[in-house]
């Protein structure tokens, strides 16, 4: 994990995966479009949903390579991402 940490902390890949992620939300906005009969030039939901996703995979992510070893594995933490969006973010238990 120490080496993932080190290369997405390298500016000059930043930029890369900046772009990569962005490909990848257009994609899924696309595909989200295409399935819910919307209209990326007059709908935000596609987008919306894609940039939602994509968030959502980034934060797990980033709390994965946060986290002590051993780490919570990351298709967990991936699916946990997901229904907490899916459930409109609700306050976290205290």
């Amino acid at each position: 994990m120490a080496g993932v940490r080190t290369m997405l902390a390298e500016p000059a890949l930043q930029g890369e995966r900046l772009r990569a992620v962005a490909t990848a939300e257009a994609e899924l906005a696309n595909a989200v479009a295409e399935r819910t009969g919307t209209d990326l030039a007059t709908d935000m939901y596609p987008r919306l949903v894609a940039a939602a996703a994509s968030a959502a995979v980034a934060v797990a992510m980033r709390h994965y390579l946060d986290s002590a070893d051993p780490p919570t594995p990351i298709e967990h933490l991936i699916t946990d991402a997901f229904t907490q969006v899916a459930a409109g973010l609700p306050a976290p238990p205290r």
